[in-house]
């Protein structure tokens, strides 16, 4: 074999190569080209815990990709294979599976908008979430629970009731219990700190017992227009050491609650039923809105230490006596018009 024809065979070997490294880049890049030549969306949930191959399945099977194995091969070529989070995406088919990767590995995904109302319970928020997609109920009721997570906020007690801010939020599908609930609480601490610097510093309630009251008066009212009224009622009761006998807080004492208050339950042994024991509850009954929790800062200057519902959607009479209060039942309750 000659040294020419060995240089020949060397420069063949090479040009060949270089021709199927050419074709080889030319082809990857084909198959990693938009899917689509104009914007077409297309939905994709990735669940938590898929491989990159199933992932890059998914897409191809939506069209969002031209195919899985050159996605696959480019996850794995960037290092992104192991970044790419759960959640539900909106693709573009028009970009190419590079872009796509990126939101993917980054987490831009779908959120979903969801109203949590005032007045809510720990559970029912946690059931209102899970019924969205959110997160299970479980999960969230134990990040409300972690001591770590309470401890971070400074929030005494064994969960945070009471803390979990009722907003409009926007949450991606099966996100994480811990980071919904963090957000919630943080939330919570940003929009109440206004009211805090205000009031706390003469305020003879710590915070806790504030937001517990707060969480009272949002149950008890039947609008804000009536909660710094509702207020002056149980912060008289309060410096007399008269019971509070809140309705709500026999309701959050019974498991077993059926729609209509006993005479039984009045008598639950619960350091939450208000009609058994005298001062506040341990803790919050609900998540209140920042006019409850204003209103348990400053109640109206009144002497009333009664108050009745006079009716769906008509609010409640408020009394200072006893004698008056019962005409008022009478009124209202025992026989009304």
């Amino acid at each position: 074999m000659t040294a020419g024809w060995v240089r020949k065979f060397v420069v063949s070997a090479v040009l060949l190569l270089l021709g199927l490294a050419v074709a080889l880049i030319f082809l990857f890049g084909r198959l990693t080209a938009p899917a689509s030549p104009t914007s077409r969306m297309v939905a994709v949930e990735i669940k938590a815990g898929m491989r990159t191959s199933k992932i890059a399945a998914a897409l191809e099977e939506k069209g969002a990709i031209r195919s899985r194995l050159a996605f696959t091969i480019l996850a794995k070529l960037t290092g992104k294979s192991d970044k790419l989070k759960a959640g539900e995406y909106e693709i573009d088919a028009s970009n190419d599976a590079a872009v796509i990767l990126e939101r993917i590995a980054t987490g831009k995904s779908v959120l979903h908008q969801i109203t949590v109302p005032e007045g809510l319970t720990l559970v029912q928020t946690a059931r209102l979430l899970a019924s969205r997609g959110i997160c299970d109920e479980a999960s969230v009721l134990g990040a409300a629970r972690k001591p770590a997570l309470l401890a971070a906020f400074g929030i005494p007690g064994r969960d945070a009731e009471g803390y979990l801010m009722p907003e409009t939020y926007a949450f991606r599908k099966d996100a994480p219990a811990d980071e919904v609930v963090r957000k919630m609480i943080a939330l919570f601490f940003a929009r109440t700190k206004p009211l805090a610097d205000k009031y706390q510093p003469s305020s003879k309630m710590s915070l806790h017992s504030v937001v517990t009251l707060a969480s009272i008066i949002e149950k008890e009212g039947a609008g804000p227009e009536e909660f710094r009224t509702i207020s002056a009622v149980f912060h008289n009761r309060l410096r007399l050491n008269m019971p509070l006998q809140a309705d709500p807080t026999v309701i959050y004492a019974n498991p077993n609650y059926d729609g209509n208050i006993h005479k039984k339950d009045l008598s639950l042994d619960s350091p939450y039923n208000t009609y058994k024991y005298r001062g506040l509850p341990p803790g919050p009954i609900a998540n209140p809105s920042l006019r409850a929790i204003e209103a348990a800062y400053d109640p109206l200057e009144a002497d009333y230490l009664y108050f009745v519902a006079m009716g769906t959607g008509m609010g409640h009479h408020f009394s200072t006596t006893l004698e008056e209060h019962n005409k008022a039942v009478r009124k209202y309750v025992l026989d009304p018009a």
